[in-house]
């Protein structure tokens, strides 16, 4: 009768010897942890939700109609227009245009979501099979917007009051190649113009008292203008 009793009770658990293990753990697992800095960059939205690539009424709203450059970004490259198509100022650049293609890029129509019918200004510099992020030429992109950014017609009414990129992407483009665009577009780096790939990449922002100079810091985001059925 004894025995039976004894095999029946239970003893309660001793937890104590885990809890110190835990607590043990706890500071040796802070110590090795790995915390990732994220850097935030600022992105506008358009003041119309509902603005797409073409916003005309807008252009009622100001006295002075006011260039925009508007970078579009298909799989065949950079697409650079003026987002108001601005009638004085469009043969004020040279190649006649924002968009006029840059050297070796073909000059015909180029196929996109994008809802624009116009050649790529800044096509592909390899047409290989690596990344869409590999093979876009940012190094022409930078070239072409300081071109605009520079150019007297710009610089001598615009350059510090009209700093907005506005920046539309086919819908399979990947969301680091939009963040590069922005990146490329945002600060003049040492030079106005590169055409050595190497110096593009490890070139660095141009100073002004201690920040970057401003090229075109404030992307904006649109939507491609959607296709009729």
């Amino acid at each position: 009768m004894a025995r039976s009793e004894e095999i029946g009770k239970s003893e309660e658990l001793n937890l104590a010897p885990i809890m110190n293990m835990v607590m043990i753990l706890i500071p040796f697992m802070l110590i090795n942890a790995s915390f990732v800095l994220v850097a935030a960059l600022e992105v506008h939205s358009p003041q119309n939700s509902a603005q797409s690539v073409n916003p005309e009424q807008n252009d009622e709203q100001e006295e002075v109609q006011v260039p925009r450059v508007l970078v579009g970004i298909t799989e065949d490259g950079f697409t650079v227009s003026d987002l108001r198509s601005t009638p004085e100022f469009l043969t004020g650049l040279n190649g006649g245009s924002f968009g006029a293609p840059i050297e070796g890029c073909q000059s015909g129509p180029a196929s996109n979501e994008l809802g624009q019918n116009q050649p790529v200004t800044v096509c592909n510099r390899n047409s290989g099979n690596g990344s869409l992020l590999t093979r876009l030429n940012y190094r022409g992109l930078y070239n072409r917007l300081v071109e605009i950014h520079e150019h007297p017609a710009w610089a001598d009414r615009w350059e510090t009051s009209n700093e907005i990129v506005n920046i539309v992407a086919d819908r399979e483009i990947p969301v680091e190649v939009v963040i590069r665009t922005m990146d490329v577009a945002r600060y003049y780096l040492e030079a106005n113009a590169y055409s050595d790939e190497e110096q593009f990449q490890t070139a660095t922002y141009n100073m002004n008292d201690g920040q970057p100079r401003r090229l075109f810091p404030d992307p904006v985001l649109l939507l491609p203008r959607p296709s009729a059925e």
